[in-house]
């Protein structure tokens, strides 16, 4: 009787394990999760300082709301008419208006220029209103009245600060009002309008 003696078995068995293993062992292919939902997963830990620049952030994406009330951004822009409008015995004249949209909550800082025509003792005065066309004394120019015989031009301005206006459409109008028993006409009429997104802290005494 022939024995058969496997010499080195264990040896033997190791490279038959090796052989089967690497017959049979598939690489993990790479896949792409779909539809998660994941609220919060990305925090300040996980984006490292700085790795968010400009060239990251999409055209548009981020809106004047999204910044603090700090780096939200101001607006400017001017109106001006030559031409004319006139009213007469304590009537009231919108001489000029600016229809607006603020993106964001601000506050808006108007100055109004314009000419009066007034006759030897005729008197009249403007105010800058918002959202208003009634004649108003905060932010006028006061009375004023023609001190010559005949027609008197007379070069005037007023400045208003309206404060913590809302977003939205808003109008900014130059609001005039002749004296009792007065004819005034407004020529050469201009409006400014500074919107500033941060109220100036005033320190008194």
């Amino acid at each position: 009787m022939t024995v058969c003696t496997l010499r080195n078995a264990p040896l033997a068995l190791a490279g038959l394990a090796l052989v089967f293993g690497m017959a049979t062992a598939q690489p993990a292919a790479a896949q792409t999760a779909t539809n998660l939902n994941c609220n919060g997963c990305v925090g300040k830990k996980e984006i490292r300082e700085g790795a968010v620049r400009s060239k990251s952030i999409k055209d548009g994406n981020v809106k004047a709301k999204d910044l603090t009330v700090g780096a939200q951004p101001a607006y400017a822009n001017n109106v001006y008419e030559n031409g004319s409008v006139g009213t007469g015995d304590g009537g009231t004249v919108t001489a000029l208006f600016v229809p607006i949209s603020l993106p964001n909550p601000a506050n808006i800082v108007a100055t109004a220029t314009w000419q009066f025509g007034l006759n030897d003792n005729e008197g009249a005065d403007c105010a800058i209103r918002l959202n208003s066309s009634a004649y108003s004394d905060t932010f006028s120019n006061g009375a004023h009245a023609g001190n010559v015989v005949g027609l008197d031009e007379h070069a005037l301005a007023a400045t208003g600060v309206f404060i913590d206006v809302s977003s939205g459409l808003h109008t900014v109008r130059l609001v005039c009002r002749a004296n009792s028993g007065d004819n005034v006409s407004v020529r050469k009429r201009s409006l400014t309008l500074i919107t500033v997104p941060k109220t100036l802290q005033i320190v008194g005494p």
